[in-house]
């Protein structure tokens, strides 16, 4: 699909004005807007809360994952980490 698209913009590109976007700035505020998308505070219906502090917020896609279990029926967390903060 890449390659196909790489051409459609080549061949189409000036007919259309489809600018190239590969390398383009991000916006602060949109960033700030990706944060406050994501939840901080997760309540089960087991009571069960989870908290989480995003600073980066592709952190919540890169090192949480949202799963179902066949055999318990229920949805599950997972989250990954190297090694646990004690205070």
């Amino acid at each position: 699909m890449i390659p196909e698209f790489k051409n459609y913009k080549v061949e189409k590109g000036p007919k259309y004005s489809i600018e190239d976007v590969s390398n383009f700035p991000i916006s602060n505020t949109a960033v700030s807007a990706a944060r406050k998308g994501i939840k901080s505070v997760i309540n089960l219906d087991t009571q069960v809360q989870i908290k989480m502090d995003f600073t980066n917020p592709e952190s919540a896609e890169k090192y949480l994952e949202k799963g179902w279990d066949e055999e318990k029926q229920m949805y599950y967390y997972l989250v990954y980490f190297n090694r646990e903060e004690k205070k």
